[in-house]
């Protein structure tokens, strides 16, 4: 996985449901963000120096903890920050790589999605 140079910011998004993504896809290009996406079942882990001034990994809890575990280290040791679609907000079953990331119930709104994703995105050091 090679991202190329980029000029606009970016979010790297691991969604299961391909309808789902477009959605985000376009959300987030209207509001300024490329988009990369992240499929754990072509990827065995996230290649270095893939998030590269990565704004956000936005991760969907469809796709199974195990197989985000890859893609969630590498945000964590790049301090990239992340934010979980889940189902359960308060769901105790997070693995510890991503015990402190912020947490959106699906289903979700499009436009509360991308006003998540700017405010994980701003506050991250």
């Amino acid at each position: 996985m090679t991202i190329a140079c980029r000029r606009k910011p970016w979010i790297m998004a691991a969604i299961h449901d391909a309808v789902v993504a477009l959605d985000v896809q376009s959300a987030f290009a209207e509001a300024g963000f490329d988009y990369v996406s992240y499929d754990p079942d072509l990827v065995s882990a996230p290649s270095e120096g893939a998030l590269d001034d990565c704004s956000l990994v936005l991760l969907d809890q469809d796709f199974g903890w195990a197989q985000l575990k890859p893609l969630a280290e590498k945000a964590r040791a790049d301090r990239v920050p992340a934010l979980i679609l889940m189902y359960d907000e308060n769901d105790r079953s997070i693995p510890a790589e991503l015990s402190r990331a912020a947490r959106l119930a699906k289903p979700f709104d499009t436009e509360k999605l991308v006003e998540s994703m700017r405010r994980v995105s701003q506050a991250a050091p």
